[in-house]
């Protein structure tokens, strides 16, 4: 199982990039977030459209990640079932 990963923090905001995660999170993050969780954040005259705010990932990364990990390890798939399973119960 890779680290969680360091926040960004600009004008108050925490927040990840997406394309910044190491791939064995961003696969799996990407597969539980809401769509909606994701946001756009203005910073340098640059628009980033793939940040997260910290709070999502990090209850992710704390709850549903090490679940993933045990079961990859077991041998078992994480599945989109799995995984929509994993963000009800949170």
């Amino acid at each position: 199982m890779s680290e969680k990963f360091t926040e960004d923090i600009y004008r108050g905001i925490h927040f990840i990039r997406l394309s910044d995660l190491p791939d064995d999170q961003k696969n799996h993050f990407e597969q539980w977030l809401s769509p909606d969780k994701v946001i756009k954040i203005l910073i340098d005259k640059q628009i980033s459209h793939d940040c997260v705010q910290y709070h999502n990932y990090e209850n992710w990364y704390d709850n549903v990640f090490p679940v993933i990990s045990k079961r990859e390890e077991a041998g078992i798939p994480a599945d989109k079932q799995t995984l929509f399973n994993l963000s009800v119960q949170k």
